[in-house]
């Protein structure tokens, strides 16, 4: 057996957060273009279909899709902007509207 040289080698922990960082970033994309282009409605990049395996030789059960939510580490300024938005008016299309707009402007950036 050949001894391997650094560059061959995959370190877990990084290329985990590699994946994960290119993950996140799609599916801010992806919620960011819902909510310009789609008034919030979820794409089907959000909502992935779910598979249970079966035992070997027995097909995939297809469990349907489900809706993935993406939450702030640190919610704080996010809820206290939809706290005043909903405090600000009882009209729920204004409400929503106004939801919108937050969600399309800087929520996803980060």
């Amino acid at each position: 057996m050949s001894e391997q040289t650094s560059a061959e080698i995959v370190r877990l922990p990084p290329a985990q957060a590699v994946i994960r960082d290119h993950f996140l970033g799609w599916q801010c994309r992806v919620r960011q273009h819902a909510v310009r282009q789609g008034g919030g409605r979820p794409s089907d990049g959000m909502r992935p279909r779910v598979l249970a395996g079966g035992a070997e030789g027995e097909p995939e059960a297809d469990l349907g899709s489900v809706t993935v939510l993406i939450n702030k580490r640190e919610p704080q300024e996010a809820t206290s902007q939809f706290r005043h938005l909903a405090r600000k008016t009882h009209d729920p299309v204004e409400r929503y509207q106004g939801a919108l707009k937050i969600l399309s402007e800087a929520y996803y950036q980060k």
